[in-house]
Parts: C-alpha cells; sequence; structure tokens
C-alpha cells in the first residue's frame, strides 16, 4: 500500500493534513489543522474521510466502469484523487505536500479543464505549469452521463439520459418551465441541447452553474449532519433546524421546502435526495447566503414508463427523499397555497415539449392524464381536502 501526504485545503487555506493512499485514492488518516474551515457537518477525522469518499462519481454513473479499467484505476476515490478532488460546487481540493500549487493553480471556475474525464493522449492530470486540464466531472455526483463544458466565460453542465428516449432531459425543461411560471423561487433553467459523446450523440440537457469563485453549494446532506437527529424528531424538521442554525429564517426554509415537495407531487419527481438541493454559502466568509436554486428533477413525469395501474398506486408513489412515499411527503406541507394550481403547465405546455421526444403519441397522453390527476389532487388539499381523503376519494369539492 503506498500512502502520500496531502493538504486538504479550501481556497489557499490548510484544512488539514492527511495520508491518502495513492493505489485506492482513500483517506488512511488525517490531522484535522483548522476546524472552522472543514466542510459544513464535517468535525472529525472519521467523518472526513466519509465526506472525501462521498465526493467521488458515483460507480453506478454511466461510464466510469470503463474509466476505471482503460486506466487502471481501482476506485472513484482514486479517480477523485487524481483530479485533486476538484469540484465545480465548492472550493475544497487536496495538494500534494511540497508541490507549491496554488488555488489560482487549479481552480476549475478560472482555469481550463477537461470536458470528459480522461483522453486518449493524457493519462496524467497534475499539470505544475499552472494550467489545468483537471476534469471537475470526477466529483460530479448521479448515475446519468455528465460533464462540464465552458462557453466564453460561462460554465455548463451538460447530461444525457438513463433510456434512449431523452424524457429526463425533457423533463428538466418543463420543470423549469413551471418554476418561471409559478415565480415563486430561484431555480436552475434548464434547455434541451445535442450532446455530443465518446460513442456519438443524443439529445440531453445544459444548464448553467449556480456557484463560482465567490459561491459554493453545500448540499442537504452535509446540513442534515451538523448534529445527531434527536429521537423522535423527523428528517425532515431536524434540517429544517440545522438551516436555523446556520442562520436562515425557519419561515424561509419551510416555504422553500414546500414548495419543493408540491411542485415534485405535482410531476411525480421521485428523486429529491439529499445530493439536490442545498444551501448556498459565500466562499470568503462561508456566510449561508440562503436556499440552493431548484435543480435536478428530471426523474419526474414517469421517465421509466412505469405507470401506476390505478389511482391507489398513484397515490403510493415511492421515492427517495425525507420520506419513501409522496403521501408522506404531503404530510409535512402547513400551507398547499404555495403553489398557484392555475398557473401550472397546461396539456397543450406539455405536449409542445414532448414533441422533442421518440415517445409515441398514446404515452404521453397517458403521461399528461396523470400528471392532471396530481393537480386535481392538489386542488383538493387547497381546497380543504385532508390527505386521508384522497386515499379514500374525494371528487365534491369545488376544486376550481
Amino acid at each position: 500500500m503506498q500512502n502520500n501526504k496531502y493538504y486538504f485545503k479550501h481556497n489557499n487555506d490548510i484544512v488539514a493534513i492527511a495520508q491518502i493512499d495513492l493505489t485506492t485514492g482513500a483517506v488512511r488518516n488525517a490531522h484535522i489543522v483548522n476546524p472552522e474551515l472543514l466542510p459544513v457537518g464535517v468535525c472529525t477525522e472519521d467523518s472526513l474521510k466519509n465526506w472525501w469518499q462521498s465526493r467521488a462519481v458515483s460507480r453506478k454513473q454511466d461510464g466510469i466502469g470503463n474509466v476505471l479499467q482503460q486506466f487502471t484505476l481501482d476506485s472513484t476515490q482514486s479517480l477523485l484523487l487524481n483530479n485533486l478532488g476538484l469540484s465545480l460546487t465548492d472550493h475544497y481540493w487536496v495538494c500534494p505536500v511540497n508541490t507549491g500549487l496554488t488555488w489560482s493553480d487549479v481552480s476549475l471556475y478560472s482555469n481550463k479543464f477537461s470536458e470528459i474525464i480522461y483522453s486518449e493522449d493524457r493519462k496524467s492530470v497534475i499539470d505544475l505549469s499552472g494550467k489545468t486540464l483537471f476534469s471537475p466531472a470526477s466529483s460530479v455526483q448521479g448515475e446519468l452521463r455528465k460533464k462540464w463544458v465552458r462557453s466564453g466565460n460561462k460554465i455548463y453542465l451538460a447530461k444525457g439520459n438513463y433510456n434512449d428516449n431523452c424524457q429526463q432531459s425533457v423533463n428538466e425543461v418543463l420543470a423549469t418551465q413551471m418554476h418561471k411560471k409559478q415565480n415563486e423561487f430561484p431555480y436552475v433553467e434548464y434547455k434541451l441541447a445535442t450532446m455530443e459523446w465518446e460513442g456519438g450523440t443524443e439529445l440531453g440537457c445544459i444548464s448553467e452553474n449556480f456557484t463560482s469563485e465567490e459561491y459554493e453549494f453545500v448540499p442537504a446532506c452535509d446540513v442534515f449532519r451538523i448534529e445527531r437527529q434527536k429521537s423522535g424528531v423527523s428528517s425532515y424538521e431536524h434540517f429544517i433546524s440545522m438551516c436555523v442554525k446556520l442562520g436562515i429564517d425557519e419561515s424561509v426554509v419551510r416555504s422553500f421546502l414546500e414548495y419543493q415537495i408540491i411542485t415534485d407531487f405535482v410531476i411525480t419527481n421521485t428523486d429529491r435526495h439529499l445530493n439536490n438541493f442545498g444551501v448556498v454559502r459565500n466562499a470568503n466568509t462561508f456566510e449561508i447566503v440562503g436556499m440552493a436554486p431548484i435543480f435536478d428533477s428530471g426523474n419526474s413525469m414517469f421517465w421509466d414508463l412505469n405507470f401506476p395501474r390505478n389511482d391507489n398506486k398513484l397515490l403510493n408513489v415511492s421515492v427517495n427523499s425525507f420520506a419513501s412515499k409522496e403521501l408522506t411527503l404531503l404530510k409535512y406541507i402547513r400551507d398547499f397555497g404555495k403553489v398557484n394550481v392555475k398557473s401550472l403547465l397546461s396539456e397543450d405546455e406539455i405536449f409542445s415539449v414532448y414533441t422533442k421526444t421518440e415517445l409515441e403519441h398514446d404515452i404521453v397522453s397517458r403521461i399528461v392524464e396523470l400528471y392532471e390527476k396530481k393537480i386535481h389532487y392538489l386542488a383538493l388539499l387547497q381546497n380543504g381536502a385532508r390527505i386521508s381523503d384522497l386515499v379514500t376519494g374525494v371528487s365534491s369539492l369545488n376544486v376550481f
């Protein structure tokens, strides 16, 4: 087993000194130097090790297995190490001791970087000349194939789809249009674009990065770990209390989460996990600015074409979030009026976007039918129905 010494840094400040296995990329031991600079939710050597491990790209991400095999890398942590742990979500990185590298040398915000994780003619990713061709894809989360691209002075995330019908990308555009019409909370704008991957082309989506040299993203999973969750306190309430501890007003957090849960319910977004929402903080002062804009809504609108067989199944959708079922999430809502039903996307608007896909008309019609039922359920809740009423069946209330 080989080890080498690295500085964990935030910008140019040393956070910790660590021994990292050069083969596996795993942190073997770490000495925390400046605890106040640690990532949110990290306070011990073990939690720093776990944070590093979770920072690596998902082993399930499309194409990663081939990359590791091609370049004889043991794990996604070794891939992360070869890219100095750099990310386009925050300013943390690892610096080999005695190299003299600075943040200005390696920052992905101000230097060139590789669009793909590796290229055939470049196996070494450490460039001591003061410029970088590191790949931020080594730390981007999720299972879809993704890459960061630069256009002018802006950075965009381009991502593909899990299947061949590009529905996840189209769903991101639908979510963008929904949030734009609601005009309630910040959101990331997605646009359809033709993706050129090594294996060919496909219709995907592209979105501008919301972090920068000034601001960084702190995912909900890190916020969640600030303190241990108390017995009897839900994950939802625990997250809210941790946001308040960071300095965000409770009413702001609740309003945002309620809006996000309701809109996710309407489009049946099943994957609002703790890595795809969170808070934004100033990268220099560590001051929390507020909730991060809404992003990553592609796993919605029955993207896998696994349609519920009846209304009971539609009201029993499994989700990856604060709860395992949609209806359980709705129980956290205090004000269903956070979303304007009359400003939600119309049937014609949805059909217009889905014309970009190869989905058959009957399939799109089924998606729209289920979407309209979700809107009907929301209207019932806004007009006095209880969540339990949805299960037993309510049709007599005047919803419009």
